[in-house]
């Protein structure tokens, strides 16, 4: 119970004052010298904690005294204070989803910003605006069903740390949420720009048809695509010139709702049609004839989300086109299904994934030029207006790796990174702005290669027997490559050496 306490009046003092150190001076009246420490006493710290609540005969400022009382001395000191302020713990990612939500439950329930506003005129109590305490009944009159963080999402909203809603952060509230706007070169929904895409699918609202193109990798199975609860009248196939299976799996219930197998799921190859959480279900069946095309339909609203895998048995990575079609999403989320917040971390993630690739295009191409021309040779390419550019699904390929960090895949981080003007494609000049990001530094690179060559000296007496000793890490043709060379400097000067600037 003192756990709970503590955890609501550091909210409230977090949403009332800007720091610990502000709110501890905000209380010097309650405070007292018991030796050489300046603190707050139990009977004093009634008036701090603000209220005289009880749980059966617990009395919560007692026993929150006694959990912050750290070193039982009967006084708060600072440090206890301001340990106690800081129990609430923010979460900025998820104060953007939740505040997001609410966005988009006020353009579903009002047209415009003012109507929003004239709706929770009773709970604004002053001239400063809706006060922090009354943000939980202005959540529960725009999402009923209780899903909104209010304490998150007036943290996000409350810029001047004020602990009230002013109308302007009211206005800022309503329009967070953008409503899917216009397509990508691919034909795909575009994500608004606070988010970026993670699926090959952009799921809109109203429903879509259409087609994408990619690589699945040899010998390989893969998530395709995810498909979000609320999907209606959902149809998905895959079409590809080698052997290559589809199925339909469900993650929470652990197990395939479509698959070849009659072992494995009870719609398959045998029996292709039946019913799985009050859902009509139809599989095409497992062809193996080139080219091979499976498709899943699914009549009505989905009652939970799953993910559509595919299967290459092919020897090679080859290409599989999914076509698809739905009636729309039902209740529709935001972001859109198919699209991530795009936050602080996923930005920082991204700038570091493009230094790497900027690197690596500078080290294999001598100029952004001869490197667009090479990868525009890989890419599929598609036209916006008179200029050629490289597709979502194809800067996979362009960037060369599916490395993950947590639940960020770093190509489509670094997608969004280098989509400037966010219209789905990656044209010349967005392109050269990424080979350019690594910024070589001659002065440096000059100074670690001399540390280098100091340490080459230093282990081997001649050139000859430096070489002779890097002889595992050179290829056929008799040389090292820039992907060795890192381990190439780590073992004449353990580390110390920035091995990319030497290359």
């Amino acid at each position: 119970l003192a756990y709970e306490a503590i955890l609501e009046w550091s909210y409230a003092q977090q949403v009332t004052y800007i720091s610990a150190e502000v709110a501890w001076e905000a209380w010097s009246g309650q405070m007292a010298m018991v030796g050489k420490d300046e603190g707050i006493m139990w009977a004093s710290f009634r008036k701090v904690f603000g209220n005289d609540t009880q749980v059966s005969d617990v009395t919560l400022w007692m026993v929150a005294f006694r959990y912050l009382d750290t070193d039982n001395n009967g006084l708060i000191v600072q440090s206890e204070f301001e340990s106690g302020y800081r129990a609430y713990a923010y979460d900025a990612t998820a104060a953007t989803q939740y505040t997001l939500m609410l966005s988009t439950s006020m353009q579903v329930t009002y047209t415009t910003v003012e109507e929003a506003w004239a709706s929770v005129q009773t709970y604004v109590t002053s001239e400063s605006g809706i006060f922090w305490q009354d943000w939980d009944e202005v959540c529960k009159q725009f999402s009923s069903s209780g899903d909104i963080d209010w304490k998150a999402s007036f943290m996000y909203l409350d810029l001047d740390h004020n602990g009230y809603i002013s109308q302007a952060e009211f206005e800022t509230c309503y329009a967070l949420y953008e409503k899917p706007g216009p397509h990508s070169a691919d034909g795909m929904t575009l994500c608004p720009n606070t988010t970026y895409r993670v699926a090959h699918i952009v799921f809109d609202c109203n429903g879509a048809s259409g087609s994408q193109s990619f690589l699945v990798p040899a010998k390989k199975m893969e998530i395709a695509q995810e498909i979000p609860k609320g999907a209606v009248d959902l149809q998905v196939g895959i079409t590809a010139n080698v052997d290559m299976d589809i199925f339909l799996y469900d993650a929470k219930a652990k197990k395939y709702v479509v698959h070849y197998s009659k072992n494995q799921a009870t719609i398959n190859d045998k029996s292709r049609t039946g019913t799985y959480e009050g859902v009509e279900v139809t599989f095409s069946g497992d062809d193996r004839t080139s080219p091979v095309t499976e498709t899943v339909a699914l009549k009505g609203t989905l009652p939970f989300a799953c993910s559509l895998q595919v299967q290459n048995y092919a020897d090679d990575e080859a290409e599989a086109t999914m076509t698809f079609s739905y009636a729309g999403v039902d209740p529709c989320p935001s972001p859109p299904p198919g699209c991530a917040m795009y936050t602080e971390h996923v930005s920082e993630l991204a700038y570091e994934a493009i230094l790497e690739w900027s690197y690596v295009l500078q080290v294999t191409y001598t100029s952004a030029e001869v490197a667009w021309e090479a990868k525009m040779k890989l890419a599929q390419t598609e036209m916006l207006g008179k200029d050629a550019g490289i597709t979502w699904a194809s800067f996979r390929q362009v960037f060369g790796e599916d490395s993950q960090v947590g639940d960020v895949t770093l190509w489509m981080a670094a997608f969004k990174y280098l989509d400037t003007d966010s219209d789905g494609i990656i044209l010349q000049s967005e392109f050269a702005s990424g080979y350019r990001s690594y910024a070589y530094n001659a002065t440096a690179a000059l100074q670690s290669t001399l540390v280098l060559s100091q340490s080459m000296q230093i282990k081997y007496t001649t050139v000859v027997e430096a070489w002779a000793s890097v002889q595992i890490y050179t290829t056929a043709e008799g040389c090292i490559s820039w992907r060795e060379w890192g381990t190439v400097c780590d073992r004449f000067s353990g580390g110390t050496v920035d091995s990319k600037g030497t290359f």
